[in-house]
């Protein structure tokens, strides 16, 4: 009987031990991970010591890890294999490498075609995906003004306002299109004198402020009418350079004259619809008259601030990739308007030559070339002071 007790108590101490161990947490401390809203946190493991090596989590839309801290604010990195002596969470330190997603907006029409290859041919940078919108000329400025665009084509004035009176944060990348106005009409002229007494259509903006330097530069006078001034040039505003060709062409049928101020390609299209316009000033040249300058820097890549400091990779890519966009212009003559008609641009019922891509004077010219000839531009045309974190280093 008393072989029988010993058995059962031995056999109650065996399973109370037995209890203890299963119950018991293992030897060490507890280590948890806070992967601070990216990737997916390791497991939770206990010991005396950190991981050797530490984990490394994968990359997350565009975000990539850096390495482990100790504390919250990522102050103290974690070192593999270091002696802990309490519970410890390691906090994941993350970089944003490239940006998930960006929005580029342009204003139909010229400065269009100074993104031409990247719209053709879908700029890729790592795993972004890259929206591109072309919008109406008069809506640009609002468009860049709000959140949602990043970069954006515009014309150097608009953008220019949009620093100096609005404090929108934006800097010039680039400057993408070099000047493509033109006074067309009905007759030749031989010298800017012979517009005095003549009607100018002209668009607003750029195109007026281009005109008026020109008329100042020459000390030409002029004034805003819808009629003919004796002895000046008068200048009369329209909504769209889609007005002014009607306007050129029942001139032509009448036998009066008219002229007005088209930029390319309106210009080509106007000739196929108008044989006997005449392209009778070409503003880029006079412009260089004045000062030296071959063309101007009428409209300009711009980038928000904050995105060039998050992204500059992206930009950098992007400039690039632009960089063989006036080569890829004279080598798909036939096939761009295919390329705007996906995206419901003007630009795809258009005809394209040789000539009209000369004339549009597309071309890239990083910031840190042009900051002078800019401030100058917008100085004279704008009557706008740029300082130097308008340009993008």
């Amino acid at each position: 009987m008393k072989k029988i007790i010993f058995f059962f108590v031995l056999l109650l101490s065996f399973s109370l031990v037995s209890c203890k161990e299963t119950t018991e947490p293992t030897e060490g401390f507890n280590i948890t991970y806070e992967v601070n809203g990216h990737g997916k946190a390791p497991e939770k493991i206990r010991g005396e010591k950190l991981p050797d090596p530490l984990p490394i989590l994968e990359d997350d839309n565009g975000w990539v890890f850096i390495k482990w801290y100790k504390d919250k604010d990522l102050e103290i990195p974690a070192v593999a294999g270091e002696t802990i002596s309490k519970d410890t969470t390691l906090y994941a330190a993350w970089e944003h490498k490239y940006p998930s997603e960006v929005n580029i907006y342009m204003p139909d029409g010229t400065p269009a075609l100074a993104l031409a290859n990247v719209l053709d041919e879908n700029f890729v940078y790592e795993k972004t995906k890259t929206n591109f919108h072309i919008v109406q000329a008069a809506e640009i400025a609002a468009r860049v003004a709000q959140d949602a665009c990043d970069l954006a084509i515009m014309p150097t004035t608009a953008a220019a306002q949009l620093y100096v009176k609005q404090g929108i944060k934006i800097q010039l990348a680039s400057v993408n299109v070099f000047g493509n106005l033109y006074i067309t009409g009905t007759h030749e002229i031989s010298s800017l004198e012979d517009l005095k007494g003549k009607l100018i259509l002209t668009t607003a903006a750029t195109t007026i402020q281009m005109v008026k330097y020109v008329l100042d530069g020459n000390n030409i006078p002029y004034e805003e009418s819808g009629e003919a001034i004796s002895g000046k040039v008068a200048l009369s505003t329209v909504n769209d350079a889609s007005e002014i060709i009607p306007q050129i062409k029942q001139a032509v049928l009448k036998g009066t004259e008219i002229y007005g101020v088209l930029g390319e390609p309106q210009v080509t299209r106007a000739q196929s619809l108008i044989p006997e316009m005449k392209i009778t000033v070409d503003l880029q040249a006079e412009y260089k008259k004045l000062t030296t300058y071959d063309g101007y820097p009428q409209a300009c890549l711009v980038v928000k601030e904050e995105f060039a400091k998050a992204y500059p990779d992206y930009v950098k890519a992007l400039l690039q990739k632009l960089e063989g966009n006036a080569s890829y212009l004279n080598s798909h003559l036939e096939t761009l308007p295919e390329v705007f008609k996906k995206y419901e641009s003007n630009l795809g019922n258009m005809t394209f030559t040789a000539d009209t891509i000369k004339r549009c004077n597309v071309r890239v010219e990083l910031a840190s070339l042009v900051k002078t000839s800019v401030k100058e531009y917008v100085k004279e045309l704008a009557k706008l002071d740029l300082d130097d974190n308008f340009f993008l280093n």
